[in-house]
């Protein structure tokens, strides 16, 4: 069982990372694999937990990544206007 939740892990990490960079996905591309490796009446559960987590840490992410995008552009402006 702890080779099935290593093998889970890797694979949703995965398939959440392409999802980040694509812009969605990762649901269809693990439901064979828990299909597979966990009871059927888990998969839903298991997946809504994952998408859940992934859109959390994703807008969290995004958020710190445009906060310091937006004030580099700022600083960049204030210099060039006061420098």
């Amino acid at each position: 069982m702890a080779m099935g939740l290593i093998i889970i892990f890797i694979c949703s990490f995965l398939a959440f990372a392409i999802s980040a960079i694509c812009g969605g996905g990762a649901g269809l591309m693990l439901i064979p694999i828990l299909g597979a490796l966990l009871p059927m009446n888990q998969v839903p559960a298991a997946l809504s937990i994952g998408t859940f987590t992934s859109s959390a840490s994703r807008i969290i992410l995004f958020k710190k990544i445009s906060a310091g995008i937006l004030s580099n552009i700022l600083f960049q402006l204030l210099f060039r206007q006061f420098g």
